[in-house]
């Protein structure tokens, strides 16, 4: 009743009673549902690492824009200063 069957990568074949093939496909039905589990986590794990990423990356353009528009502040206020240097009243060691 049990029928002949190759076991693992090796090629042999044995023969299973009824209550081992039962047990057998209830392993690989186990087995194929932990891998299916596994699967989804790791996707699961992915797809959030890359969400990071993505907010990540929008961060930083965000505050090279903001370093970029205070550059070029800075610059503007030190014309400013330069020009305004000449007919200042306040001595150097005040201001």
């Amino acid at each position: 009743s049990g029928r002949a069957q190759s076991i693992g990568r090796r090629g042999k074949v044995e023969q299973l009673s009824p209550e081992e093939e039962e047990k057998r496909r209830i392993r690989r039905e186990r087995n194929k549902m932990a891998a299916a589990k596994c699967r989804n986590r790791r996707r699961e794990l992915t797809d959030t690492l890359q969400a990071e990423t993505d907010q990540l990356e929008d961060e930083k353009s965000a505050l090279q824009t903001e370093i970029a528009n205070l550059l070029k502040e800075k610059e503007k206020l030190e014309f400013i200063l330069a020009a305004h240097r000449p007919a200042c009243k306040i001595p150097n060691d005040l201001g």
